[in-house]
This record gives C-alpha cells, structure tokens and sequence, in this order.
C-alpha cells in the first residue's frame, strides 16, 4: 500500500491513520503483517473481559514498546473511542497525533469513520503523510448489546466484543454487558428487557408485555433463541393441539410451563373449538387471572346472549376439575344474579348440586333443571305407575311423587 510505504521511508516520528472499509479491512490487516508490522490490539489494556481498556495504561506500553518493535499496528483503538468515549473523540486524537514514537513507525488502523477523519483533518500541523482514507463510506459495524439479565448473545464483555472488532470478520456484533454506550458514532442496539427483544421478532400476533414478568419473557426469548419460532417452540412443549386436553393441571401451576400454555392460548385463540375457552382467552390479559376467569366467565354473560347455551355446556366441561372450594367461591359470587343464579350452577360437583336443590325447596322445581341437573329432573318428574294394571297403580304413583317432593 503505497501510502503505507511513503510513511515508512518518511523522518515523520509520529502515528499514521489509515481508515479502510469493512470489506478491505481483514485484508489490510494480512498485508501489513507481512510488511512486518507486530499488531498492538487495544484489548491487550483490559484487565479482565468485562472491564474497559485502561487508555492510561494502553498510551504508557505504546511508548515503551516503539524503543523496542520498530513497526507496530494498533487495532480497536479508534473504534472503542467511538463507542465509548465518542465526545472526547477530538482530544484523543490529538494527543495521540503528536505522540513521540522516535524512529519507531505506528499505524492506527481503523473502519472508516467520518467524525473521526474529521477531527484528526483538524488537528493543527498535522502532516500531509499522517492520515490516509482507502474509502469515504462509513463502516457498516453495528453492535447489539443485551443487558443483564438477558445474556443470549454468544460473547460477554468489553473485551470479548473488541476482540470482534480488531478480528474484523464480523460486522453484526451482539455482546452481553451491564452497560451500554453514551453517544456511540458506531451504530448500537441496547436491550434491557427480554420483552423489547422479543418484540424484534415476527411471532404471528401481538403480546402485551402485561402478559408476564421479565423471568418468563427471558425464558421465552431463549427457547425463540433455540428453536427459532413460536410455533416450534410450542411443538416442543406439545402445545401445537388440542389446548383443551389437561386444562386444569396448565392453568393451576405457576411455571414457564404453565404460562406458556397460557401464550400458546393467546396465538391460536382464533383456532380454539371451545368458544367459551377462546372468550375467556380474548378477555383475559394475566396468566394469573386465567384459572378464575374460565370458572367465572359466564358471570359476566346475560342469559338472553345468543351464545349463552353454548357457552355454558362448553364451560361445564372445562371447570369439571376444579375443587370444591373454588366451586365454593364461584357460587358464593354467582348469588348476585339472584333468580338467574340457578342457570350458572352444573351438576358437576355435589355443592353445586346441594345449591341447586335448596333453590328448588325455595322456588319450586321448572323446566330449566332438565338441562342443569337431568338426573334430578328425571327423578323429580312423576313416575306412573301402569303394571299390572290395578286399583293400586294410581294410589303408588301418587304415593311417590308426593314422596319425592318432601
């Protein structure tokens, strides 16, 4: 590189910039090794992955290792400045423009950055053989970091991600660190929340993030991170069909397991057969307000709705396992319907049963038991007695109905 060689053969003891693009950078780098230059990278300054470079410390060995190694090629050095200390940018530079080397030759190598040529163009007295720009288009670098507790991405640390940079094979860097950058001149992504990430991705529907805590959306955003979509994420855990099938054990704990059940519910409510379980589902936005919401649900229902039948043999069959004491619960709240309230009650459970014969000793039997409670209709009903046919028929067939309704 012909630059490169007329600063070689110059009395100019000072640095050299030499700013390239993305795809002649790992070119550079080979090209200058063989000319003999030992690369200096800026993460030779950080005393431990998660810890920042010590600029101090990286200015004190630059000095001290141009009175020994005649040629030396700094990397990172001007990309972590833009990440990293991008308003104090301009002091940098001139510092290190004027940086006594003696009759060493050092070459700072970075992508090409505008602000940054911009501000060694600016430094007074700088020499025409100090600076050279192989291209006038901006790098394309870009740097994503996730912040604890997320922790997807493949490196950690500060030093892991300048170790990226100065590799020069990758222009789409995703780091996990504690912190973020202030004003980067380098593109850069932060995420915090396992949520924001989450939302980057095309699921299929849309998620409220009152949906679930941070832990659960973690845990969500490492299976997408795994598997790659919802769908195969839901495949995995069995949730690609029947829903219904073991309701009650899904909704009763308090797992990833259990939530996700819950998710799976949210993205393929529109395909539900059970139409009260997808009103339930429409209408609840909290994993833990589901369970009560499949049991009171139809509470909230008048009568005279067209889908009211529907619903109630549809919610029969998805409360058959709930306890007593919820069922409990469930017609305690279901007394505010008053004369309605029978039409709420099944003969799913013996409470419910004891409740729908005290409101019979109350109000009389009708016609709406047939389908609340037929065994009881069925026996309530009177049973005429035609075998053999005697004067004693009439008498047992009044005799047990009036037994029946005592």
């Amino acid at each position: 590189m012909k630059p490169i060689d007329t600063y070689l053969s110059s009395n100019i003891n000072h640095p050299f910039f030499l700013f390239v693009n993305d795809c002649e950078y790992k070119n550079i780098l080979n090209e200058l090794s063989i000319k003999g230059f030992e690369l200096y990278p800026i993460t030779l300054c950080c005393s431990s992955p998660d810890k920042p470079p010590d600029l101090d410390a990286f200015r004190k060995e630059l000095i001290t290792k141009s009175k020994v190694v005649k040629k030396i090629l700094v990397t990172g050095f001007i990309e972590y400045l833009a990440l990293a200390h991008s308003d104090e940018l301009n002091n940098f530079l001139n510092e290190y423009a004027y940086l006594p080397i003696g009759d060493a030759k050092i070459v700072f190598i970075s992508r090409y950055l505008a602000k940054a040529v911009k501000c060694l163009s600016n430094v007074p007295k700088i020499k025409k053989h100090q600076l050279f720009c192989a291209t006038d288009n901006d790098t394309e670098l870009t740097v994503t970091v996730y912040k604890s507790p997320l922790d997807i991405a493949p490196i950690s640390g500060m030093k892991a991600l300048l170790d990226k940079i100065v590799e020069g094979v990758d222009n789409n860097i995703e780091v996990n660190m504690p912190f973020g950058f202030n004003k980067p001149l380098i593109r850069k992504t932060v995420y915090s929340k396992a949520f924001d990430e989450i939302l980057k991705k095309s699921l299929g529907f849309m998620i409220k993030q009152e949906w679930g805590n941070d832990d659960l959306w973690l845990e969500l955003l490492k299976e997408l991170e795994e598997y790659g979509t919802l769908n195969k994420v839901l495949q995995n855990h069995s949730f690609d069909n029947n829903l219904e099938n073991d309701l009650y054990s899904l909704i009763s704990g308090d797992g990833y397991i259990n939530w996700l059940y819950f998710i799976a519910l949210k993205y393929k409510v529109s395909t539900l057969n059970n139409k009260y379980l997808e009103h339930v589902v429409q209408i609840t936005d909290s994993f833990k307000s589901l369970k009560t919401n499949i049991l009171e649900g139809l509470l909230n229902i008048p009568q005279n709705d067209k889908d009211f039948n529907r619903y109630y043999k549809e919610r029969k069959k998805l409360v058959e396992k709930y306890s007593e004491d919820e069922i409990l619960d469930y017609i305690n709240n279901n007394k505010i319907h008053q004369s309605e309230a029978p039409i709420r009650l099944t003969d799913n459970t013996l409470i419910e049963k004891e409740e729908l014969i005290i409101n019979i000793s109350q109000n009389g039997m009708n016609e709406v038991y047939e389908s609340i409670y037929p065994a009881l209709w069925a026996y309530y009903n009177k049973y005429i007695f035609r075998k053999p046919e005697n004067e004693y028929c009439a008498f047992l067939t009044d005799y047990f109905h009036k037994y029946k309704q005592q």
